[in-house]
This record gives C-alpha cells, sequence and structure tokens, in this order.
C-alpha cells in the first residue's frame, strides 16, 4: 500500500515537472490579453455571489452594465466555483484566474494518465498524457482564446472514458459500480464546464451505446452491461439538472440566440483539410473561408504516429493476444468521425439537427478528435518490450515537448491590475459587453439608464436604492402621485416585488423590473428567487446525489 501510494505521488510529480513549458506563461508577472478577456471579473463575481450565501449561483450583480444578469443560470459555473474557492483564499483577481487555468491543465494531464494507465500500462499512460497535454490546440484553447470552460471540459473527457472501460473490463460488481461512479463525474464535469462540448460528450456516450447494443444483438450475447452504460448518462443529467434544466427551459427570456447569428454561424467556420496538418499561429479569431486568425492544426507530430499506428493495426491486426486492437479500432473509427463532423462534408448533419446550431464553432471538435487519436497512437507500444516501450516514451515525450512547447505562450504579456477587471467601472462597462446574450432580448444597453432615469423624472419619482445585494433589494420610492416605476435592474423569471409589506406583480419595460407604485412614500423590496422549473431541477440534482452516493458506498446487485 505505501509503495502504491508512493508511486502515484511520484506520477504526479512527474507529470507536474513535465506540464511545465504548458504552465511557463502563468508563472510570468503580468497577464496577457485572450479572445474571452473576462475570467478574472466572473470569478471574481462568482465569489462575491457565494459570500452572500447564494448556491447554486445563478445571478450576478455587476454584469449586465450594472443591472445584473442570470450568467450562470446559463453560462457552465464549474471552472468559476473552483476559482471563486481560490479567490476567497485572499489572492488577487489575476492571480486567481492563472491558477483556475493552472489547476485545469493539471488535470487534463492526470486524467488522461490515470486513464491510459488502466488500459496500456505506465508507460504508455505517461506518453499519452504529454501527447494530449501538449496538442496545439490545447494551447489555442487557453493563450488564444482564454476558454476555461472548454480546458476544464477538455479534461473531464478521459475521466468518462474511464468509466466506460471499467464497466468492459472489470467482471466485479465493485469496479462496476467504480466506473459508473467515474463516469458519471466525468460526464457531469463535461457537462458543468462547458454546455456545447458536455452535450458532444453525451451525444458520444448515446452513440457509443447504440453501437453496443447493436453489436450485442447481432451477436446474441448478454444485454446486461446497458444498464449501468446508461447509468452513466442518466445519473449526470440527474446531477447537472440544477445547471441543464434552467439553460434550456428559460433560455426564451434571454438573447441568447444572437450567438448563433453573425459571425458564429456555424456555416462560416468549417475546417479546411490542409488546416488540419498546417495552419498558420495566430491570436486573432476564426473567421469565414481561409481568413482565420488561429489556428486548427492536430500537431503534425500526433498524426505521424497515428499513421504509424495504423500501419501496425492492418499488419498485425488478426493478431489474438493483442486486445489493444479493439481499442485503437474504436478510437480511430471516433477520430474520423469527429474529424469530418469539423469539415464543409457535414454540413448536412449539421442542418439536420437544429440544436448543432449552438456548437457556433465546427472546430470544437477538435477536443475529442485528439483524445481519440491519442489513444490511436498508444496502440504503438503494444508491439514493445518494456525496455523499448521506456525508450521509445523518453524520445516521444521529449520530441512532443520540442516541437510543441513554443506554442504555449500568449500573444504579448500586459501590466494589468485587478482594477482592469473588477473595479465598477469595468464591470459594468468593458466586461459587461465582451458577453451580454443573456440579458433580455429588450433590454436597452445604449444610454438604457439615462432612458429609465428620464421616465423616472418625468413621473416625478423618486428612488433611493438602500440596500444592493446580488439577489436582494431594498429600494426606497417617493412619488407625488401613482405610476410607473421603472427600476435599473434587469427582469428575469423569479424576481419578486414586495411593495409597502404586500407583494406586487411586476413587468419588463426596457429590459428592467417595472411596477406600479402609489403616490407618497413607499418600500420596495426586490428578492430573486427560484422558479418552478429551478426548483424543481434542483430537486432532481439532490436526488441524483444521494442516487450515486448509494451505487458508490454500498452492494447494488448490478447484473453481470
Amino acid at each position: 500500500m505505501k509503495i502504491r501510494r508512493f508511486n502515484i505521488i511520484f506520477e504526479i510529480l512527474l507529470l507536474t515537472v513535465l506540464s511545465y513549458w504548458v504552465l511557463k506563461p502563468l508563472l510570468v508577472k503580468g497577464y496577457f490579453p485572450m479572445h474571452d478577456d473576462t475570467q478574472p471579473a466572473r470569478i471574481f463575481e462568482m465569489a462575491q455571489a457565494l459570500k452572500e450565501g447564494q448556491f447554486p449561483v445563478r445571478w450576478v450583480g455587476d454584469l449586465g452594465y450594472g443591472a445584473g444578469y442570470p450568467l450562470f443560470n446559463f453560462y457552465a459555473p464549474l471552472p468559476y466555483y473552483i476559482g471563486a474557492l481560490v479567490y476567497l483564499t485572499g489572492l488577487n483577481a489575476i492571480y486567481t484566474a492563472k491558477i483556475t487555468f493552472g489547476i485545469g491543465i493539471i488535470l487534463s494531464a492526470l486524467l488522461m494518465y490515470f486513464f491510459l494507465k488502466k488500459i496500456a500500462g505506465r508507460t504508455a499512460g505517461m506518453v499519452g498524457s504529454i501527447m494530449y497535454l501538449y496538442a496545439p490546440y490545447h494551447a489555442v484553447n487557453i493563450y488564444v482564446r482564454g476558454a476555461l470552460g472548454e480546458l476544464y471540459a477538455y479534461s473531464f473527457i478521459p475521466l468518462l472514458a474511464l468509466g466506460i472501460y471499467q464497466l468492459f473490463s472489470y467482471n466485479t460488481k465493485q469496479n462496476v459500480r467504480r466506473g459508473v461512479l467515474w463516469g458519471t463525474m466525468g460526464l457531469s464535469g463535461m457537462i458543468l464546464s462547458h454546455n456545447i462540448l458536455g452535450m458532444l460528450g453525451l451525444i458520444f456516450l448515446l452513440l457509443f451505446i447504440a453501437l453496443i447494443y447493436i453489436y450485442l444483438l447481432v451477436k446474441k450475447l448478454n444485454l446486461k452491461i446497458m444498464l449501468p452504460l446508461g447509468l452513466i448518462g442518466i445519473f449526470s443529467l440527474m446531477l447537472t439538472s440544477f445547471f441543464w434544466m434552467p439553460a434550456v427551459f428559460e433560455k426564451q427570456y434571454t438573447n441568447v440566440e444572437s450567438v448563433v447569428r453573425g459571425g458564429s454561424n456555424f456555416s462560416d467556420h468549417f475546417v479546411y483539410p490542409d488546416q488540419l496538418w498546417n495552419s498558420a499561429w495566430g491570436y486573432a479569431g476564426s473567421a469565414p473561408a481561409r481568413a482565420d486568425g488561429m489556428s486548427f492544426m492536430i500537431g503534425k507530430f500526433h498524426l505521424i504516429l497515428t499513421v504509424i499506428s495504423l500501419f501496425l493495426y492492418l499488419m498485425f491486426f488478426k493478431r489474438k493476444n493483442n486486445s489493444y486492437g479493439n481499442v485503437f479500432l474504436i478510437s480511430a473509427a471516433l477520430f474520423i468521425l469527429s474529424t469530418f463532423m469539423m469539415l464543409q462534408s457535414s454540413r448536412f448533419i449539421w442542418l439536420l439537427i437544429p440544436f448543432f446550431k449552438y456548437i457556433q464553432f465546427p472546430w470544437r471538435f477538435l477536443n475529442f478528435s485528439l483524445f481519440f487519436l491519442v489513444l490511436s497512437i498508444l496502440y504503438l507500444f503494444t508491439f514493445l518490450k518494456e525496455n523499448q516501450k521506456k525508450t521509445l516514451s523518453a524520445l516521444v515525450i521529449i520530441f512532443s515537448i520540442l516541437f510543441y512547447a513554443k506554442f504555449f505562450q500568449p500573444a504579448m504579456y500586459i501590466t494589468s491590475t485587478d482594477a482592469d477587471y473588477i473595479s465598477a467601472a469595468n464591470l459594468t462597462g468593458k466586461m459587461s459587453a465582451i458577453s451580454d446574450e443573456y440579458l433580455p432580448v429588450k433590454f436597452i444597453k445604449k444610454n438604457g439608464q439615462e432612458i429609465i432615469d428620464s421616465h423616472n423624472a418625468l413621473s416625478s419619482i423618486n428612488a433611493r436604492v438602500d440596500i444592493d445585494r446580488f439577489t436582494y433589494k431594498e429600494i426606497a420610492i417617493n412619488s407625488p402621485e401613482s405610476g410607473e416605476y421603472i427600476s435599473p435592474f434587469t427582469f428575469f423569471p423569479g424576481w419578486e416585488a414586495i411593495l409597502d409589506g404586500k407583494k406586487t406583480s411586476v413587468k419588463e419595460t426596457f429590459g428592467r423590473i417595472s411596477l406600479s407604485v402609489p403616490d407618497g412614500e413607499s418600500k420596495l423590496t426586490l428578492k430573486f428567487t427560484d422558479t418552478p422549473v429551478r426548483k424543481i431541477a434542483n430537486t432532481i440534482s439532490i436526488f441524483g446525489i444521494f442516487l450515486l452516493v448509494y451505487v458508490a458506498l454500498f452492494r447494488v446487485k448490478f447484473p453481470l
């Protein structure tokens, strides 16, 4: 037991050391620009919401141009919960953002290693983990796009795969329980880290279940394995229902459809096949045709090793003692599928499936292509003796770092302070403008507050906000006559108004909460509460937690 524990600690330390060139820019003083340059602000807002006792966090009060909006009702929250916990230790927002990125990077290496160690051994696992870590698109996600959610979702893909693998490789009830547990944690982590990759992870799981079902029927084999496989999907949806159910059923109250129009229409962002082999490195964005300012290359070293693995498979696929051949076949097929989905040739599929428009960028499938590609590469190691594996492992790790480390750097370093992200002016201005699709459709952004103030002034309504917390407001109102008061706060289902101790109805005006007020002095209280959908979703999540704990800890009689 002590030796095993020492080995695990050593493996974690070794992977952390080998991750140095990926982490290095995070250790440099200062910060760097990225496409989604709001991460310190979002982490700060999450921390403030937690400090106020909000959980699960849905509403932030400073973004949305100072009017607040339901950011984490729609935007996957897991990385920001992690970041908020770091921030609440007393670190500043920029350091916290860098640490949160670093945690996601290390997590991808560790989870990939522990998955691959199970299926291919310690040596091959170390190689696969490094190739997964140093893939060029991983650098794009971190230092070009600043896609914190995708970084974490990419990290959880191996955990989902580990759960599935354990179901098929260990014929004991204990390992079936572990398979359900790991698989559920992996898929749940993906869903809570990034809506789109979580959805795609679920689709890949359903596709895999369908193929296994067909295979078992054709071979007339026992279908009992279908139960724990299905439970991974069911438990994941239950655990994460507090997030995805409101996101699905309340999106009509927002301007979220704007993300699939204009420059984010998927038809403009298919990848050309040669771009997967070689495309110029850059820090701009994705654009129609070949005008892209960012790279979509898979990695030449990755592809060369995959071709060698394919050649070996075609030569030796009839070898009975090579069980990894099935893993290679499945991973190669899924690599081809996920790569195909990035190409213009797959457009008919995108048009057939309406919700695919929310993926926005077909090249997001690169996250899955890289995972399946690394699995394919490890077929090389099945032909080698242990000393040969170690030699090849060292060479592949060294060349991976030599070839790819140069991509893991930002466009530049800038001298930023927390005020650039979390000052009142920047939260309500620049940070709000970067991502405002979850505001109501009728929300007036430009001069909105001036319009509201003008309306209230015409009615001679004077209002003073005495308490302004994210989900609780107290407002003193003085009006010479009855009229309509328009508050400075965003309208969204769940806001309740109590006027002079009595609950009163609210409506939406200019995207803000408004209500009728009597003449004279009044005390208005606004509370953000759970809608029926949120209450049901929260209850399902709690029930899912109890079910998963029961399956994980007690002797559930899974049929084998």
